[in-house]
This record gives C-alpha cells, structure tokens and sequence, in this order.
C-alpha cells in the first residue's frame, strides 16, 4: 500500500486488493480538508486580508473601463487610473493636476475682469455704456446679451425684387451680428400667414440703431422679429 505525501490517502498497488473501505476513508479525508478550504475564504478573520495577503498591484492606466464596471482588483485600479488620467490631462495619472476643481471655481465665479479674462484699457467701460445706454444688455458670465423686438409692416420699397426695407431697431449696432427671427402669434391660421411672409426675406444687414432687410417678394403681413444680441 502506498499512501500521498500531503493528505496521506491510500493508494493502492496493483497487487493490493481494492477495499471499498480504504475509498471512503479517502472520500472522508478529501470532503474534510475542502471544508477547511471553504471555511477559510468565507470566514477569514478580522484584519486577515492586508496589504501583505494582497501583495502589490500596478495599475495599467491604458486600461479604458467599460459598463458595468465589473473585475478584478488589478483591473479596477487600472480603470481609475485611467479616468484619473483622462480628467487631468496629464501623461500619467500620478502626475499633479494643472489646477483643482475647487480653483476652477473660484475662478469662474470671479468677477470680470481678472486673470485670464483680462479686458483692454476702456473696453469695460464701452460694454457698460452699451449695456446701459445702448440695448439694455444684461451680462452673462463673460459676454452681454439682449434681446430686441420690432414689427415689420407691409411698406416695402422696390418695383421688383429685391424688395427693401430698412427698420429702426433702439440699441443696434453695425458691427452686431444678431439672430434674426419672426415671432409667432400662437393662432395657427395667422402664424400660418407669418411663416409664409418670413419666408421671403433672404437677407438682412444692420446698421447702427437699424435694419435693412432684402425680400424676394413683398410681405403682405405685418411681422414681429426679435433679434438676439451677443456681445
């Protein structure tokens, strides 16, 4: 008879007599020493799973993570590594950001102007006069913006296309490039009739504190517009 050098099971020779016995008690010992194996990972006791039974990882930050998220500890810390990566725009992730969440906010909530929104000697002060005087613009974040209303009547100039017409518009100015557009009535049958008029407008110039607008054929409505400003 000969036995296993770790958990001493019988192994019988090709003389030896096969004894039911002898596999059962070789069942016994092998069900005994899974159990402890199980009983192990189950019920590993407090503190048990450290850094030194972990051993050391390397993450691979060109590891791009994918829905749901899913994997082994190496693959995890990988993924973080690679969005940590992505955020900073460094060439590695334990590389020091360029700046803090915490700075990018305090700079976007500083009032203009200040570094890095530095505005040219007397500009400030023309954007207010237009602000105040101009269009009544309100400031949005580094820009100013308004919106402008006017109604177009039915007066058009020209004995052919195209037709013409210039409009006063408070607050305009030449150099503006604002987005043009009719405004609806809410009444189908009357926005039906403005949609078709608006249609034939093909292009607009501004002016200070004016309109010009080219027609291919005259509007036999009147058309309220605003114009969106930035500046």
């Amino acid at each position: 008879m000969n036995y296993t050098p770790n958990l001493n099971l019988k192994k019988p020779a090709k003389t030896d007599p096969v004894l039911i016995d002898d596999l059962n008690e070789n069942a016994d010992i092998i069900d005994q020493k899974l159990k402890e194996l199980e009983d192990g990972v189950y019920n590993a006791p407090p503190n048990s799973v450290n850094d030194a039974a972990i051993g050391s990882r390397t993450p691979d930050q060109s590891q791009t993570p994918a829905s749901p998220g899913t994997g082994t500890l190496t693959q995890l810390i990988s993924w973080l590594a690679n969005r940590i990566k992505a955020i900073t725009g460094k060439t590695n992730w334990w590389d020091a950001p360029p700046t803090t969440l915490q700075a990018a906010k305090t700079h976007m909530d500083a009032a203009a102007p200040h570094s890095g929104h530095e505005t040219p000697s007397g500009a400030q002060t023309k954007v207010d006069t237009h602000a105040a005087v101009q269009a009544s613009l309100s400031q949005l974040g580094h820009v100013n913006h308004a919106v402008l209303t006017t109604t177009l009547n039915t007066t058009w100039q020209g004995s052919q296309a195209p037709y013409t017409k210039t409009q006063t518009v408070s607050g305009l100015l030449a150099t503006d490039t604002p987005i043009v557009d009719v405004v609806m009535s809410g009444t189908f049958a009357t926005d039906q009739a403005r949609i078709e008029a608006w249609g034939y407008v093909y292009r607009i110039t501004t002016a200070n504190n004016a309109i010009t607008l080219y027609a291919t054929e005259k509007p036999t409505v009147s058309l309220p517009i605003q114009l969106k400003v930035v500046r």
